[in-house]
């Protein structure tokens, strides 16, 4: 988890664009079974599988047990693949609205992963800290099953960061969107794996993401009142095998009910049903800040 808001804060990084870095969109994330809120794993190997549900499995990316392919709860194309082979796959839901989709429908409900045996939601623990090197403090608030959200304090501005098990693609399509309405993105970056740095406005560093999704380690856009960032691989989900990524929000304004909206649009299953809540604890550390609460209504 970072500990810092200068990892994700508003604030000026010096970054160098690698030459001939000119990334083409591809094709769509969807197809490419890198996009979406719901994780589908293939459970059985070849042996059994009818020729029609192998062609069904490979359109999802799945070619052997163990794979894992990405989807929308809301993407009817690809519930009905999934339900024509419930047997050979695990469905892994990732955020809260995800999870209900799954519940309540009764096609796909017999495959998906039973997440309540995993985890309880329960607040294991509430830690208050300094932050490095100056006068700031911040909390974390740790889920039972290793979900998280933390907030610290800035100057003029505070960060929120919490547990996301949403691939890169998808954060940053919902969080562009939602920022999107209140600021207008500029700039940002993103830092892959191999070292590689782009830097440029939030369109091309968009695209950049998209050319090597796989391999991005932290990705950052910024608005002019609002930031946010994704960094990779901070932990997994307890009983789910899931990687847990890191998603945070700078901003110089506090809007609760926004905040609450973005946690819950974008993080893990429990922590996005408690959203609302969690989010108004840590508000004294926002309101720390000096800028305008509005409560969530």
């Amino acid at each position: 988890m970072q500990s810092s808001v200068e990892a994700v804060g508003l604030l000026t990084r010096t970054v160098t664009k690698p030459k001939g870095a000119s990334p083409s969109r591809g094709r769509s994330a969807r197809k490419r079974g890198l996009c979406g809120d719901l994780a589908v794993r293939r459970v059985r190997g070849s042996g059994g599988v009818k020729a029609k549900q192998d062609r069904i499995l490979r359109s999802l990316g799945l070619y052997s047990a163990g794979q894992i392919s990405w989807g929308f709860a809301d993407e009817p194309t690809f519930i009905g693949q999934i339900a024509k082979v419930p047997h050979h796959v695990e469905i892994i839901p990732v955020t809260a609205g995800a999870y209900e989709f799954v519940q309540g429908n009764r096609t796909i409900a017999r495959s998906s992963f039973d997440v309540s045996s995993a985890q309880s939601g329960r607040v294991m623990s509430r830690q208050r800290y300094d932050v490095a090197d100056s006068d700031m403090i911040g909390e974390l608030i740790t889920l039972e099953d290793g979900e998280f959200i933390q907030c610290e304090q800035g100057v003029g501005c505070f960060s929120l960061l919490w547990s996301s098990a949403m691939p890169i693609e998808t954060a940053y399509a919902r969080a562009s969107e939602m920022i999107s309405e209140r600021d207008k993105l500029k700039t940002g970056f993103v830092c892959f794996a191999d070292g590689e740095v782009f830097e440029g406005s939030s369109v091309e560093v968009g695209r950049a993401m998209r050319a090597s999704s796989s391999k991005v380690d932290l990705l950052r856009i910024d608005g002019d009142r609002l930031a946010f960032a994704w960094t990779a691989r901070v932990g997994h989900l307890d009983g789910r095998n899931i990687e847990m990524n890191e998603c945070s929000i700078v901003s110089r304004d506090i809007d609760l009910a926004f905040l609450a909206q973005f946690v819950t649009a974008s993080s893990t299953i429990q922590l996005g049903s408690q959203a609302k809540g969690l989010v108004t604890e840590l508000s004294p550390l926002m309101r720390r800040s000096n800028e305008t609460a509005v409560t969530p209504e």
